[in-house]
């Protein structure tokens, strides 16, 4: 009995010098690099803050997500076998949602003393037409290597599901052509683009904060996994009696309860047409219908604009007139209605021509008197 005992003894104390061996070894080797917390921002809004080893996040297509991971150090720097991490990664997979490829991140390596802290942040663009209402996996992992040679690692995955809104118009691209001077139309010009997973019905407008609605249309668009999911449209408005300034074009879009409204800004310039030649003036004339007026300058044009007219106006240069034209072929006064009167070139000497005469005169006899007088004393 004895001896069975002493054999058992040496067993046990075999046994649990095992067990503490095989602990501290354990304890020497446990993992003391943490994911300590992932943020993520969509389109600038938080959409998901956690920890752990997963959690889920939802998206929508062509947004852009800013991930913030914060990864520590676990051990304690006042312990005496706290170790210093070294050439720490952060690597980051999205699975597939890149028409099939990955997007990929990595982060250049650092160190974390004891209880160190470090927080890397990267941008990627979720694509357009990325396939909604499917989930891809985000895996991000961070290892580096102690002091010591051991490896530490912690791994977190992410659920993300990518949600497309049921209707969702845009407008990809608005011109508007500011028209020539003197022209009756502006041209505009619009992209419109479903990004939603339904067909709508559209009823768009063009509206101006001065002649109110200038033209409408309804037309059907298909949804976003169509090939027929962009409208265009270009039409010119009639611009016909605007005045010089700047005007502002709505451009809307009502489908399914919703309106979408964009501005942009029309500019009308002044009419003001050139004289070229004396035969235009001469055809200007013509179509007149009357040579003889000789009204005032200022009540025709007032008399014209009260008939909501438009005119073109020309200052011709001094003392050669002004001409007005009227557009719609109305009345036409001659240059020479409005021409100043101007002096004949010639010299009008006048008073002062007098006194000039009288001067020479008078010096004429005065050079003759002293003339006699030298003569006198010579004798």
């Amino acid at each position: 009995m004895g001896v069975l005992d002493m054999k058992t003894s040496h067993l046990a104390v075999i046994f649990l010098s095992t067990l503490f061996i095989l602990s501290a070894s354990a304890l020497a080797t446990a993992n003391k690099l943490d994911i300590d917390k992932v943020v993520i921002d969509v389109d600038g809004d938080q959409e998901f803050s956690g920890s752990g080893s997963s959690g889920n996040l939802y998206v929508e297509p062509d947004t852009e997500i800013e991930i913030e991971v914060t990864v520590e150090n676990m051990w304690d720097r006042d312990s005496d076998d706290a170790l210093r991490i070294e050439d720490v990664e952060i690597n980051a997979v999205l699975h597939d949602i890149d028409d099939g490829d990955d997007l990929t991140y990595s982060s250049s390596r650092f160190d974390l003393r004891a209880e160190g802290y470090k927080t890397i942040r990267w941008d990627w663009d979720i694509p357009e037409d990325v396939d909604s209402d499917q989930n891809y996996e985000l895996e991000i992992t961070v290892q580096g290597y102690d002091e010591e040679g051991e490896l530490h690692e912690d791994e977190m995955v992410i659920d993300v599901e990518v949600e497309r809104e049921r209707h969702e118009l845009i407008f990809k691209d608005i011109e508007v052509d500011d028209p020539s001077p003197c022209s009756d139309s502006a041209r505009v010009r619009i992209e419109v683009e479903n990004k939603g997973e339904n067909d709508e019905d559209v009823e768009f407008r063009i509206e101006s904060d001065y002649k109110g609605e200038l033209f409408s249309k309804d037309f059907e668009i298909e949804a976003f996994d169509s090939d027929d999911n962009e409208y265009t449209l270009t039409r010119t408005i009639d611009v016909s009696g605007w005045n010089e300034g700047k005007y502002t074009l709505d451009f809307i879009l009502e489908y399914d309860g919703d309106e979408i409204t964009e501005s942009e800004t029309l500019r009308i310039a002044d009419c003001w047409e050139q004289e070229s030649d004396s035969s235009s003036q001469g055809k200007s004339n013509k179509q007149s219908g009357d040579d003889n007026w000789d009204g005032d300058q200022e009540e025709y044009y007032q008399r014209e604009r009260s008939r909501n007219i438009e005119l073109f106006k020309q200052v011709t240069g001094e003392g050669k007139g002004v001409q007005v034209v009227v557009k719609d072929n109305g009345y036409v006064p001659p240059p020479s209605a409005f021409e100043p009167q101007t002096k004949k070139k010639g010299t009008d000497w006048g008073f002062a021509g007098l006194i000039v005469a009288d001067i020479i005169l008078l010096l004429v006899v005065i050079v003759g008197l002293v003339m006699l007088v030298i003569h006198f004393f010579e004798l």
